[in-house]
Formats: C-alpha cells, structure tokens, sequence
C-alpha cells in the first residue's frame, strides 16, 4: 500500500503528532520516500487548538530519530532507527544503492566528503511548525523547496 500511495508523488510531508515517531510504517514511508526520491519535509502540528481549545505539546520528529550512512566507497546508502537511545539498523528497509534518483545523490566531487558519514535525516531535511511558521501562508513554499531539493 505504501508503495502505491507514494506513485506520482514528488514530495512526502509527515505531519508530526502525538506518535508518529513511533510508527514502523511512517518511519518506512519516509525511507521509501527518500529511495524513489522525493522531496522530504516535516511538519509539527503542535500548538494547533484542538476541537476543546486544548494545544498539545511538541512532539518527537521522525526525522531525529532515523539516520543513514554513506558506504565509504559511496555506492550504498543503509539506514539507521534511534531506538532506546542507540542507533540500530533499519531492518525494513536497511540499505539502497547511492544512485542518481534517491532524494540525495552523493557523488565523487561535491558530496565526496560526506563517504562514510552518518547523518540524521534531520540535517537534510527541513521541519517546521505549522503554527510558529505561518503554515497557511508558508505551505506552497515549503512543498517547492523540498522539491527543488530532490531535484523535482
């Protein structure tokens, strides 16, 4: 299913709520999303006045607590989970090849430096808050950044 749901997409947005970091299937959906090469952004939907008034906390953004590597020879990417404070593999979906169509590409030259490297996707990928951010003003803007970012 989520494979169909990602078809003729270019951008994957994740809407953080209360356990959205927990979610096996979000957490695949952006890898996915990150293998066919979409755009990738996050965006907390904290401080949203609920149907009681109510605003919730800020919650923990999937994209602090999944990582990747570049292989030292560049030509794989494997993916990581924070589990328990530890990061361990991302056993759904553990390693792609480094190719042109991912979100990222790291090729000799610009990204050489980066072979090796561990990185949140976090560090890549732009989070905002709806609310403090001016989502329904900035939403357009956000969706052709991450975009332009892939690429797309």
């Amino acid at each position: 299913m989520i494979e169909n749901g990602l078809h003729q997409t270019s951008v994957t947005t994740i809407l953080i709520g209360t356990n959205t970091a927990s979610r096996r299937w979000v957490k695949y959906e952006i890898i996915k999303s990150f293998e066919r090469g979409n755009g990738i952004l996050a965006i907390h939907l904290n401080r949203i006045r609920d149907k009681f008034q109510n605003t919730s906390s800020k919650w923990l953004n999937p994209l602090d607590r999944l990582g990747f590597q570049i292989s030292d020879d560049g030509k794989k990417i494997r993916f990581y989970e924070l589990v328990n404070g530890k990061w361990k593999l991302f056993t759904d979906l553990p390693e792609i090849n480094n190719k042109k169509s991912n979100t990222l590409y790291f090729k000799d030259g610009w990204f050489s430096n980066d072979f090796g490297c561990f990185f949140k996707l976090s560090e890549k990928f732009n989070t905002y808050c709806w609310k403090i951010d001016d989502g329904h003003k900035q939403f357009t803007d956000w969706i052709e950044d991450a975009a332009d970012q892939a690429g797309r």
